[in-house]
């Protein structure tokens, strides 16, 4: 279920269903109510983990990819490389 409230000189939205709590903040009323629902209707479909993570992938710095990229393949480049 949604919940729309003041917060300080913002509109909070909260959305919790299936155990699973949600919460955003906006300037306007309206955006937080359209957020809520729409919100709401993902996690009913079941749409809103994919949603979640591809928001958390498009957040990703490109230091933490590289960073990522040398502990999958550089490193064990350097190791086979030593090993001889």
């Amino acid at each position: 279920m949604a919940n729309i409230r003041k917060f300080k000189k913002k509109w909070q939205a909260q959305v919790r269903k299936k155990k699973i709590y949600v919460a955003k903040s906006f300037l306007r009323k309206g955006d937080a109510t359209r957020w809520a629902y729409k919100t709401e209707a993902q996690i009913e479909t079941g749409s809103y983990r994919r949603v979640q993570e591809a928001e958390r992938i498009a957040d990703i710095r490109i230091c933490e990819v590289l960073n990522i990229y040398y502990e999958k393949h550089l490193k064990k480049k350097f190791y086979f490389e030593n090993k001889r």
